[in-house]
């Protein structure tokens, strides 16, 4: 899950009714890996800081420079302002690989790397950070990655997802989005008029209303973030039916 635009972050972990943790203060955009309990936090002068472990493990600088972040498992991406884009995986200390320029988002999954290019083409490799590049998509605005899925978001609103091997075929999903969001088998669209629709299961599975007035939406696992353009953020834990 990756959330932009915040102050002071807060963390909490286990169930919805479990307390707060302040992790950070002054962020730019967050980041959280599961699998290897890993919280990374982009600042406004473009430094890079992971933790991994408890919420009070300590900070350990990764970089300069950047404008975006992406965790997944032992992976970290940056996005950096020259539109390169350098991902390094292991241990918080392991070197970084350059893996493109000219990219203006990007996203991790598993052994996935997703960048979506300044004239909006989507590229994915897959495998080791040497693994080759293949086009997915042009005309995109924004890329999505999770498990063997992957979204894009198109110029004209219509949002896309494949499922399976990077050759598989496109399937439509639904038009006047404005964001998309994937995790596990759902899908997410934030829509033009601030409502936001899941659907959960195959592609072909059926949308389901969640809420108005959001700005940004957020996945994972079963859970279902939305921040409100009043700045209010609320997450739903549980089934898409689930208060």
């Amino acid at each position: 899950m990756t959330q932009e635009e915040s102050s002071s972050q807060g963390h909490k972990e286990g169930a919805l009714s479990a307390d707060w943790f302040l992790v950070d203060s002054d962020v730019r955009a967050f980041a959280l890996a599961g699998l290897r309990s890993r919280i990374a936090v982009l600042k406004p002068d473009g430094n890079v800081y992971v933790k991994e472990g408890g919420l009070n493990a300590n900070w350990t600088w990764q970089t300069s420079g950047a404008t975006a972040i992406a965790l997944a498992g032992n992976r970290i991406g940056a996005l950096y302002a020259d539109g390169n884009v350098l991902v390094k995986e292991g241990d918080l200390g392991a070197p970084w690989t350059w893996q493109t320029s000219g990219a203006k988002a990007i996203a991790l999954a598993g052994d996935r790397i997703g960048a979506l290019s300044t004239d909006g083409n989507v590229y994915v490799k897959e495998g080791g950070l040497n693994a080759d590049w293949t086009l997915q998509r042009s005309a995109a605005t924004a890329i999505a990655l999770a498990g063997n899925r992957i979204g894009a978001l198109s110029a004209d609103g219509n949002v896309y997802v494949k499922e399976g091997g990077l050759n598989a075929d496109w399937t439509w999903q639904t038009s006047g989005a404005t964001a998309i969001a994937l995790s596990g088998n759902r899908i997410g669209a934030l829509y033009v008029d601030g409502n936001v629709l899941v659907k959960e299961g195959d592609l072909g599975a059926p949308w389901t209303w969640q809420t108005s007035g959001a700005r940004a939406i957020a996945l994972a696992g079963n859970r279902i973030g939305a921040l409100y353009v009043d700045g209010n953020f609320r997450v739903k834990e549980g089934d898409l039916s689930a208060p």
